[in-house]
């Protein structure tokens, strides 16, 4: 039977089982190192693994966003083509720019050429001076062909009622 140590209950070793103990543990060292490289061998993998997988799904992102721009443009483009409603800011003839131009004309020349004949013609009628301009603007010998008969169908058109004197 085992002796007993310091204290009762404890049991003391031989030295025949230390000894074989010692053996024992110089032997799990190399044992334990195994499972300990496939251990670090499966975490490389792994760890090897998770960074392509977090590469492919950088890829991934980056594939959704430009899809969404593309998108976006798509919509973007199909909501305005064709669509009096929505503005396109490049286009130099939109509706806002034309009344613009059309305003600035109004503004210069025609009140300097209204102001100026009725100088010439004094006091007389806004309407005589107006179907002077009018007839001066659609004098045929002063203005190319083709631009003459846009001028007239646009007047035509815009204000059938004065072009009855013209």
């Amino acid at each position: 039977m085992a002796s007993k140590g310091k204290f009762e209950d404890e049991p003391t070793l031989s030295k025949d089982r230390k000894r074989g103990l010692v053996e024992e543990n110089r032997e799990k060292p190399s044992a334990a190192k195994k499972p300990r490289v496939d251990k670090e061998k499966s975490l490389q993998a792994a760890n090897a693994k998770n960074a392509k997988l977090f590469i492919q799904l950088e890829n991934e992102w980056k594939a959704k966003e430009e899809a969404l721009a593309r998108l976006s443009s798509m919509a973007s483009n199909m909501l305005r083509d064709n669509n009096p409603n929505i503005a396109d800011l490049s286009d130099p003839n939109r509706p806002t720019k034309l009344s613009e131009q059309f305003s600035e004309l109004y503004d210069n020349e025609w009140t300097d050429a209204f102001d100026e004949r009725q100088k010439i013609l004094g006091d007389k009628e806004d309407k005589e001076v107006i179907s002077y301009l009018l007839r001066l603007l659609l004098d045929e010998n002063k203005v190319p062909p083709e631009l003459f008969k846009t001028i007239k169908d646009a007047i035509k058109s815009a204000a059938p009622n004065h072009l009855k004197d013209v």
